[in-house]
């Protein structure tokens, strides 16, 4: 795992870099899925498609704007639930990823990714006796997974007085 351009790649492997036709034909297309979003304002799939988009053009507020029109008219769903606390945690709203993955965390409580992403949140928000617990409950649901492992012993560092909570993902990723 690692931190490439602001983003955790757990393959370690970067996104190319959109070059010019790339993003003139992200831009054709998300303005197909604003369309599709302003006939269907209900249908939330629109609204995460094009947050994908913004994200892949690095966009971050755009982004996080579909992402919260998402949320609202998607609400209960994980993968939006995912990627809205994700893009309010690298954007520094680690209390708001908190809310929306606690949320999550209560329609699914099986699912690794929201339990992950909340120990996270809750980690950079400086709950750390809550992010030890969450990644208890990460361990249970994954035993032997290596980050898993070390984002727990990393909570316990925190916990313990022995290292210096993160702020940030960055700072997050290079205490891994």
């Amino acid at each position: 795992m690692k931190l490439i351009s602001g983003r955790i790649s757990l393959d370690g492997r970067p996104l190319s870099r959109p070059g010019f036709f790339e993003r003139r034909r992200l831009n054709n297309g998300l303005e197909f899925l604003r369309q599709a979003a302003e006939i269907e304002p209900e249908y939330g799939a629109a609204s995460l498609m094009a947050a994908k988009v913004e994200e892949r053009l690095g966009r971050s507020e755009e982004r996080l704007k579909w992402l919260r029109r998402a949320a609202i008219t998607a609400p209960g769903n994980t993968i939006v639930a995912i990627e809205l606390g994700g893009a309010l945690s690298q954007l520094g709203h680690h209390a708001e990823a908190v809310s929306v993955l606690s949320a999550a965390v209560t329609v699914t409580p099986e699912d690794p990714r929201v339990q992950s992403n909340l120990g996270v949140a809750l980690l950079l928000a400086g709950s750390v006796a809550d992010s030890v617990r969450a990644f208890e409950r990460l361990q249970a649901l994954e035993p032997g997974h290596r980050v898993n492992e070390r984002l727990l012993m990393l909570a316990q560092s925190v916990s313990a007085g022995h290292q210096a909570r993160p702020n940030s993902e960055a700072e997050l990723i290079a205490s891994l």
